[in-house]
């Protein structure tokens, strides 16, 4: 399911604010799941639906295959930042990158 909070652009600005709520970035230093608060945030969505979207949108970041012999962590930050935003171009640029902090954060 997909909602647009914000017609003619396409950005789903409850998804993407879900992902960056997911994460507590702004809230944490490093990130840190918190469901609750994305649960608590869903509105348009229905709350297992935006949750599970959201942790869809982890797996899938996760599984952007990283050729760490070349990629340094900056570079897979690019790298991921580039593939989830051409995959999910509803998401908002803050939304994207904080999938690749996580993204970078794991591998650090």
């Amino acid at each position: 399911m997909t909602t647009t909070d914000n017609p003619g652009t396409g950005v789903d600005e409850e998804l993407s604010a879900a992902v960056v709520t997911y994460f507590s970035r702004g809230r944490s230093s490093f990130p840190k799941h918190d469901p609750e608060a994305v649960v608590a945030l869903a509105a348009a969505w229905p709350a297992d639906a935006l949750l599970a979207a959201v942790r869809a949108l982890e797996a899938e970041v996760n599984a952007v295959p990283i050729d760490w012999s070349t990629t340094d962590l900056a570079g897979a930050w690019h790298q991921t930042s580039a593939v989830m935003a051409e995959r999910h171009p509803e998401l908002t640029p803050h939304a994207v990158e904080t999938l690749s902090w996580a993204f970078t954060y794991a591998w650090r």
